[in-house]
């Protein structure tokens, strides 16, 4: 079985705290999940609470396994047909600063349970002083096998850089006490992973850390 762990050490730019199947971190926010205000650009205040607000509800389904029933999805138990819609937020490296905080955007990807398939695109990437990243990263793969977000973010300054994501973990979260949240049978609520990142500036190439969390919305 797989599942999927959000470690600490890559959150990097959010203030993300929870670890999956650990309930000695619990994050205390109302689990509610809304996306940001209707604002272009979303701020990265807003996608930071977005996230926070996601990960809340994904550690408030683990804490009330005791009373249901485990709310942990392996794979082999995923629909094997239909297709469903989930909206999150991912981060990746500042390329103008690989040690500091990340950069936060906001993702929107379909989930088709017959292939496996998986699409979608991360755009509004900014930084903790609302600098903002043109450009998006394009989601693509099999859930079974390798997804990425691949494309060019340019800063302010002009600067693009050239992404590389690979989803190092791709786990499932089911919400067993809120029937309104079932769209279709034993679809997962949310969807959650760390990234791999490599970026590109200027012809020199760096590594670092991201992560995305979301929830499903159709």
């Amino acid at each position: 079985m797989k599942y999927l762990k959000i470690t600490t050490a890559l959150v990097g730019a959010m203030s993300l705290s929870a670890c999956l199947g650990n309930d000695d971190k619990k994050v205390e926010v109302e689990p509610p999940v809304e996306p940001p205000v209707e604002v272009v650009p979303a701020s990265y205040a807003e996608k930071n609470a977005y996230g926070t607000a996601i990960v809340a509800a994904m550690d408030e389904a683990l804490v009330d396994e005791e009373e249901d029933d485990d709310p942990m999805i392996e794979w082999g138990d995923l629909p094997q047909s239909g297709s469903a819609n989930y909206a999150g937020v991912m981060t990746v490296p500042d390329p103008t600063d690989m040690e500091g905080d990340n950069l936060i955007g906001e993702f929107g990807l379909e989930l088709d349970f017959a292939s496996h398939d998986v699409d979608g695109s991360a755009d509004n990437f900014s930084n903790s002083l609302d600098e903002v990243w043109a450009g998006n990263l394009d989601i693509d793969g099999n859930f079974y096998d390798e997804v990425r977000a691949v494309g060019t973010l340019t800063s302010e300054a002009g600067v693009p850089s050239l992404y590389n994501a690979k989803a190092k973990n791709f786990g499932w979260l089911s919400n067993n006490n809120d029937d309104d949240l079932i769209v279709i049978p034993d679809a997962p609520q949310y969807v959650s992973g760390d990234l791999q990142v490599d970026v590109i500036t200027g012809g020199v190439k760096e590594q670092g850390d991201g992560i995305f969390v979301g929830h499903i919305t159709d």
